[in-house]
């Protein structure tokens, strides 16, 4: 039922599994699997704990910790997890990621950009990546940067916030031109977008 993403009916067979072998790795960690599926996040968590008391190396289940902790929007929690994975796996992109959205969602700007763009050396870059990234380059007011990933960010096609971002950027740094040239990309994409026609009025 798991492998066919029938998560409704994989749920009870699991649970019952994780009862009856209740250290069996498996039966626990492919438990919190199917209920974080179900976005029964705080069971999930409780089942990945459980998967941690028989194997606290496992990369999979400190990962999904981490982003079940994220779902439930406890950046706080989620980091130790996060972090334990990237020490299991420092090579692997998309656990720099979680990391990055843990210290992002404690507002902690520098480590979460950091961690992106560790991510980025680690993997094939997405829209979604860059666009965490853009979001704390912007809290940093790394202008340069903002101009750079959001260009980058057009490479997965149009993107009228992310040129409304280079508009912003380039006006900061003081050239009013390229900062009239990003807005008037962003609404040619996107003409409801306001905050660009806002940056084209000033």
């Amino acid at each position: 039922y798991l492998d066919q993403q029938d998560y409704v009916r994989a749920e009870p067979a699991l649970a019952r599994a994780a009862k009856l072998e209740p250290r069996n790795y498996d039966a626990q960690f492919n438990h919190g699997v199917a209920l974080q599926m179900l976005d029964r996040f705080l069971d999930a968590i409780r089942a990945y704990h459980r998967a941690l008391t028989i194997d606290p190396d496992s990369l999979e289940a400190n990962r999904n910790l981490a982003a079940s902790y994220l779902h439930l929007e406890e950046p706080r929690n989620a980091i130790p997890f996060a972090q334990r994975a990237v020490s299991l796996a420092p090579d692997d992109g998309p656990t720099w990621i979680s990391l990055g959205a843990a210290y992002e969602g404690l507002e902690d700007w520098p480590l979460a950009a950091d961690a992106y763009v560790a991510a980025s050396e680690r993997m094939e870059p997405t829209a979604e990546l860059m666009g965490n990234l853009l979001r704390v380059l912007v809290q940093q007011k790394r202008y340069a940067e903002v101009v750079s990933t959001a260009e980058t960010l057009q490479r997965f096609g149009p993107d009228a916030a992310a040129w409304e971002r280079a508009g912003w950027a380039w006006f900061r740094l003081g050239d009013f031109g390229k900062s009239l040239d990003a807005y008037g990309r962003a609404v040619a994409i996107d003409p409801s977008l306001w905050q660009a026609w806002n940056g084209v009025g000033v």
